[in-house]
């Protein structure tokens, strides 16, 4: 029995040991899997938390980005009004208010203001569509309007590739500016799919970002690294041409332009040989033809309006060879044709002239240039000396023609068309004492006056004291007793001549329809119906004075310095004079009658393909003229011609450049520069056209493509001036040296918390 009763609880105790091993494993393996999912939720916990914490940085990225464009928009609005300033120095918001002189302090102000007020303007708007921006992903570059990418490095330009894929469900609280900064709440929500034994794995985090307002130019203001490019004065032009310009229909120009013309067209009648070449609106058989410039406009040649029902508007300063408004060479009259030149002042070197009926000019300020007295090395006689034309013959009429002029100063006078040959046999026309002169007038010098009609101090042009000549076709006044001897008349007698007749002749020199307000200084007689000092019809006897002399200096050397030297080496208007008495071209677009050429080398800088990019279009050839299609063309193109299509560009906007032609044809708004060394022609297809000049679109460009391209392609000897231009890489100055400005400085991220 004992060792029956042994063997049993032997048996027993295996059993209970088994067991007791069972359970500590089950209970071990049951605790390591408990552990394990507790360690799987915390990990979904702290995913959780750093996806939310992604969707602030989010926020923060986007902030930073606003901020920088926001500089951006403050800059534009402080060079902006340094423009103001430079404009217009005196103006009282720069100036102390009882002395009136200049204030360094108050213009810094005024600079910061405009700053700080564009800046806060930019921040708030954008703000207050910041969730739509994150999800989009994208912002709109100040600079050049195109969208991009919210994942983009501000410092680098690089895309971010490896962005976070969360849906933010916070939101931002805003709040406007107080003083110069500005405090956004931002809450970023995440959570994923619950793990077993979970109730939620949520988690919200919330943080402060505060935006603050720098001065201007400040350490918290974008800096550029700046690289000094000497400007050609083509880039500053809208357009820029050796040819002529021929305007057909309705055109605006936002911009300057300079044209040089070509004057080898032969016309057959000598009157209007000095009209030839230059700019010309409409044309003999065309009509309801409008033109607008918004910019000063230079030629040595003339400025033409021809045609019936033609306008043309000018808000900046014309230097022009001549401005004719009337009929061409090929038909019998011109009507309603119509010049306003307003906010700016018309130069010419010889004439204005008015040969069209029913027609208007009206102009702020006029200086015809050209002195009898001092006539240049390279003028024929017709261009010898600038005077007003006046040869139709409704002027002053009812419904008829009129000329409207504010302030006005012409140092020469008019010709006739009559003609003799010189000492030397060559041909020259007879010189009037007019210089404001309207058809009919001329009879003054064909008539032979008699004492008894004449007054002090006129009794010395009595017919025996004077000689006549045949000047084909007509017998002219030209010689008068002085000191006892037969002499030539000088422009003083001739004009005394005008006055003499005007006295003694019954129905007198005609005055109608001629209004000048203030005639500073006229070499001849003007004939005017009203004026500042005389309200009545009257003749303005000839003027001068001397202290004027230095006046009219700076108009030619200022004349000089646009037309014949196309506004390169900018020095004293001194500098200039001797090139204004010699009339010749010093600079042209391309090489033209041994002028230095602006364009050098764009042969083998072009391979007259043309390429379309998002920002624009860059053209440049040496054998093709280029044609800028807009809609509704009806251009028929040939072999020698390259089509710029306007409607593959996002942004109509590039830099042409060519040394044949350019036609414009269809509906065209196109912005950048046009260089060519041939004509520009707008066709007559009843579309408006526009071009307008973008500096910063311009000059960013040859920037972006200075020393492969441009630095090869212009004569960079010839210059405008060196001038600052910048790169692409932003950085900023401060008592540490170069950091990032934004991080922790501008925009800064405090009490971040986990709120559930």
């Amino acid at each position: 029995m004992t060792l029956k009763k042994k063997k049993g609880s032997a048996m027993i105790a295996v059993l209970l040991i088994f067991a007791i091993l069972t359970i500590v494993g089950v209970s071990m393996l049951s605790l390591t899997v408990s552990d394990y999912q507790m360690r799987v939720a915390s990990s979904k916990k702290t995913q959780s938390l750093y996806a939310s914490d992604s969707g602030i940085n989010d926020v923060y990225g986007l902030i930073k980005n606003i901020v920088f464009q926001a500089i951006e928009k403050g800059n534009q609005a402080a060079e902006t009004e340094m423009n103001n300033f430079n404009n217009d120095p005196h103006n009282t918001k720069y100036t102390e208010g009882i002395t009136g002189l200049f204030s360094e302090t108050k213009l810094k102000n005024e600079l910061n203001n405009q700053f700080q007020s564009a800046y806060k303007t930019y921040v708030t708007e954008h703000i207050k569509q910041g969730t739509r921006d994150i999800e989009d992903g994208i912002f709109v570059d100040v600079l050049s309007g195109i969208n991009v990418s919210l994942y983009t490095d501000i410092l680098t330009g690089n895309i971010i590739t490896e962005k976070p894929d969360i849906n933010i469900t916070g939101k931002m609280l805003y709040t406007e500016f107080t003083g110069n900064s500005l405090s956004l709440t931002v809450t970023s929500k995440f959570s994923t799919a619950k793990a077993a034994g979970q109730t939620s794995n949520e988690k919200n985090v919330q943080s402060k970002i505060v935006i603050n307002v720098p001065n201007y130019q400040d350490s918290y203001s974008v800096k550029k690294e700046k690289e000094t490019l000497v400007v050609n004065p083509v880039w500053k032009n809208a357009i820029s041409i050796d040819g002529n310009m021929k305007i057909n229909s309705k055109t605006e120009v936002v911009g300057d332009i300079f044209v040089k013309g070509d004057t080898s067209q032969n016309l057959a009648e000598k009157v209007f040989t000095k009209y030839n070449g230059g700019i010309t609106i409409g044309a003999d058989n065309e009509r309801d033809i409008s033109a607008t410039f918004t910019g000063n406009i230079s030629t040595p040649n003339s400025f033409n309006i021809n045609g019936n029902n033609i306008t043309a508007n000018i808000s900046g300063n014309i230097y022009a060879g001549n401005v004719y408004v009337g009929k061409g060479e090929s038909t019998a009259n011109a009507s309603n044709c119509n010049l306003t030149a307003k906010g700016g002042a018309v130069y010419t070197s010889n004439d204005l002239s008015l040969y069209a009926l029913k027609s208007k000019i009206n102009i702020e300020k006029y200086y015809g240039i050209n002195d009898i007295t001092k006539p240049r090395t390279s003028d024929k006689d017709y261009n010898s000396s600038s005077s007003i034309i006046v040869n139709t013959d409704d002027i002053g009429a009812t419904g008829g023609s009129t000329i409207n002029i504010g302030d006005a100063v012409i140092c020469g006078t008019a010709y006739i068309n009559a003609t003799q040959l010189d000492e030397n046999n060559k041909l020259q026309a007879y010189q009037t004492g007019e210089s404001v002169a309207v058809k009919g007038n001329y009879k003054a010098y064909t008539t032979p006056l008699t004492e008894t009609d004449l007054t002090s101090p006129y009794y010395k042009y009595d017919k025996s004291k004077v000689e006549f000549e045949y000047w084909n076709p007509l017998q002219l006044v030209t010689n008068v007793v002085k000191d006892g001897i037969m002499k030539s008349m000088d422009n003083y007698d001739k004009a005394k001549y005008v006055e003499a007749y005007d006295t003694q002749s019954s129905g007198g020199i005609y005055k109608k329809g001629i209004f000048i307000n203030n005639l500073q200084y006229n070499a001849g007689v003007a004939v005017l119906e009203k004026s500042l000092s005389n309200p009545n019809q009257h003749i303005q006897s000839a003027s001068f004075l001397a202290e004027f002399d230095e006046t009219l200096d700076e108009y030619r050397g200022d004349f000089a310095r646009k037309v014949y030297n196309m506004d390169a080496n900018i020095a004293s208007n001194v500098d200039f004079i001797d090139d204004y008495v010699k009339g010749k071209i010093n600079n042209s677009v391309f090489t033209v009658d041994g002028a230095k050429a602006m364009v050098d080398g764009i042969n083998g800088n072009t391979t007259d393909i043309v390429n379309y990019t998002s920002d624009g279009v860059e053209y440049r050839t040496d054998t093709k003229n280029v044609v800028l299609q807009g809609e509704n063309s009806k251009y028929i193109a040939n072999a020698d011609d390259v089509i710029i299509d306007l409607s593959k560009l996002t942004n109509k906007r590039g830099i042409i450049i060519t040394s044949k032609n350019i036609i414009i044809a269809g509906k065209v708004d196109f912005t950048g520069t046009i260089i060519a060394g041939g004509d520009l022609t707008v066709e007559n297809d009843g579309q408006t056209k526009k071009i307008s000049y973008d500096d910063n679109y311009v000059l960013k460009t040859i920037r972006n493509n200075y020393k492969n391209v441009y630095s090869k392609v212009f004569n960079l000897s010839i210059s405008k001036g060196p001038e600052q231009t910048t790169d692409d890489t932003s950085v900023a100055q401060s008592g540490e040296g170069t950091h990032n400005i934004i991080d922790n400085g501008l925009v800064k991220m405090s009490n971040w918390k986990i709120t559930k």
